[in-house]
């Protein structure tokens, strides 16, 4: 009977230690998901400033691409412009040079004068077209330049969305192992 009695109160204390221990474990379980939650929230909010900052980073930077289609728009009109009108020039002073040495021609009849001035006529082409080649060859730069800076926008525009692109998906990965972890 003694025997029993002490099997009894041997018992008792071991489901008390046991009682406590669940106690210490509900605990530990319980601070470990507040812990888990707090840290998926701090993650969710991180997520969602990453989400509104690429946004705008889209944004800004589409605008700097819509601002530069415009600019180079603009330079290609700028330089169209440029062309027609020194064409319109050369026009103008070749006809007007041509107008000047017929006369000349026409009053001095000998055939010597009349082979300088057509000789002086061909020279002033000649420099005229240089003039204008150099000038067509002037606009084909700018407008090579003007492509390569908005190529070089189109690429940083590119690599700014691929890293954020990255950094969230690493967030993500984050979060769902946060989740995971929060489960077990």
């Amino acid at each position: 009977h003694h025997a029993l009695g002490d099997v009894r109160a041997a018992l008792a204390a071991q489901e008390q230690a046991l009682a406590a221990q669940g106690r210490a474990l509900e605990s530990l379980r319980s601070e470990i998901l507040a812990a888990a939650r707090a840290e998926a929230d701090a993650g969710r909010a991180r997520l969602a400033e990453l989400h509104s900052r690429l946004a705008h980073a889209e944004a800004r930077l589409g605008a700097e691409a819509a601002q530069l289609r415009h600019e180079f728009a603009a330079g290609l009109e700028r330089l169209a412009e440029a062309q027609r009108a020194s064409a319109a020039e050369l026009r103008a002073s070749d006809a007007e040079l041509r107008e000047r040495l017929r006369e000349e021609l026409r009053g001095e009849m000998l055939g010597a004068q009349s082979a300088q001035i057509d000789a002086r006529a061909e020279e002033l082409h000649a420099e005229m077209r240089g003039r204008v080649d150099g000038l067509l060859e002037e606009q084909r730069v700018c407008f090579k330049q003007l492509s390569l800076e908005a190529g070089e926008a189109a690429v940083a525009h590119d690599r700014a969305r691929r890293q954020i692109e990255a950094r969230l998906e690493a967030l993500e990965g984050r979060k769902a192992v946060g989740q995971v972890d929060s489960r077990q």
